[in-house]
């Protein structure tokens, strides 16, 4: 709970100051009734500000996910449960380690009354953020006092990353990808997309049963799967806290967080099974494999994520790849030309895998000195798709 002084209370008071002062040195009778006027006026407001929320109950409803940088809506009900006092309001969601937003007044709310109150708000940056509740405002008129207290009621909301203004040029295996699913011609077999609805046959797995199709048509659905006709992707991002540059949205790694949302969107949409792995020492990946029906899910995944600490990057890729089939693709997400890690990718060359490496750099004068560097242009000769990213949302420089 807080008191403090208002600055329309601390003007008022000033001018009380003026009027008492004038009233003193003229005698007027109607200058002391007009100071008597604003005397009472803050005493009104005091008792108003001590008084408080007696009586008030509040009920936030805010999304479970929110697009960064796009304000979101959010409900507010408050109920005014006492038999005789009036509130006057100021409210808005309150976030923790998040500066307060635009409050919402509230010009009365009666005894027994119950309001319903629409807003909209958003929050700076992707990331989990914690609901603390609703801040409330006690308000009088040119009141010398206002009264803020936050109203319990814990939520979360997962802001998630904005994807890049525009999709990357092709990457291997994007190509056929796409084809097939333009032309129709993916075919029925085990995999993890989705292909169609068939009608239950015995024999079918009941885990198979589409149970809103069912009661939608009467009769018992079952899910075809689309044979998948190209291998995993696996999305490596480097989020060392060590690599970070810039503050905000601009920051280095939350672009990296963005292409790496991008890529994955791209993939999901083409049906192609994605994994998304930080470079930490663990390779902390993904919770699993997602597919085109998890696109909410791995975007949530995306905007929880925070950074990682230091680690010896070979040794962890070395022990996470005993689990990525052959054939698979594998893509870096990169914040600099880091010998460390290129040597990870110069190494996995003649492997059984696709490799396409992305550096995110600041600016285009970064991107195209790093294109000269020695080491990258070997691993360009070898086979290794790479791309530079120049930070615009704009430019992508292929090799």
């Amino acid at each position: 709970m807080k008191i403090r002084f208002t600055p329309d209370g601390l003007a008022l008071l000033a001018i009380q100051g003026v009027v008492f002062v004038a009233a003193f040195s003229t005698g007027a009778n109607l200058v002391y009734v007009v100071g008597s006027v604003i005397t009472a006026l803050f005493c009104l407001s005091m008792v108003h500000a001590l008084i408080g929320f007696k009586g008030l109950s509040s009920h936030v409803e805010l999304p479970e996910e929110a697009n960064e940088g796009v304000p979101f809506p959010y409900r507010i009900t408050l109920a005014n449960e006492s038999a005789s006092t009036l509130h006057l309001l100021r409210v808005a969601p309150r976030f923790d380690q998040v500066p307060p937003g635009k409050t919402i007044p509230v010009f009365g709310i009666a005894p027994s009354e119950r309001l319903n109150l629409k807003g909209e708000m958003s929050l700076p940056t992707r990331g989990s953020y914690a609901a603390l509740g609703l801040a409330v405002q006690s308000v009088y008129p040119a009141g010398l006092l206002a009264r803020e207290e936050i109203l319990p009621g814990r939520s979360e909301v997962v802001v998630v990353p904005a994807p890049l203004k525009h999709p990357f040029p092709i990457i291997p295996g994007f190509n056929q990808r796409a084809v097939w699913t333009a032309n129709g011609s993916n075919i029925k077999g085990e995999g993890t997309a989705f292909y169609g609805l068939k009608e239950y046959v015995p024999g079918d797995p009941i885990s198979k049963i589409h149970w809103k199709a069912t009661a939608r048509h009467g009769k018992p659905l079952v899910i075809e799967t689309e044979e998948d006709r190209v291998n995993r992707y696996y999305v490596f991002v480097d989020l060392r806290e060590s690599k970070k540059t810039g503050e905000g949205r601009q920051c280095n790694l939350e672009v990296s967080i963005r292409i790496g949302a991008t890529l994955t969107l791209q993939l999901l949409k083409l049906n192609c099974p994605v994994r998304v792995y930080l470079l930490d020492a663990d390779l902390t990946s993904s919770p699993q494999s997602f597919t085109a029906r998890d696109i909410p899910l791995a975007m949530r995944f995306l905007g929880r994520i925070g950074y990682t600490a230091e680690a010896d990057f070979p040794r962890a890729v070395a022990k996470v790849l005993p689990e990525v089939p052959p054939g698979s693709f594998l893509l870096f997400v990169l914040p600099d030309i880091d010998p460390a890690t290129l040597d990870i990718v110069r190494s996995l060359r003649h492997s059984p895998y696709s490799l396409f490496c992305l550096f995110n750099l600041p600016g285009a004068e970064a991107a195209r000195q790093a294109s000269r560097d020695p080491t990258v242009r070997e691993i360009v000769k070898s086979g290794v798709y790479t791309v530079f990213f120049d930070g615009s949302e704009e430019r992508v420089v292929s090799l």
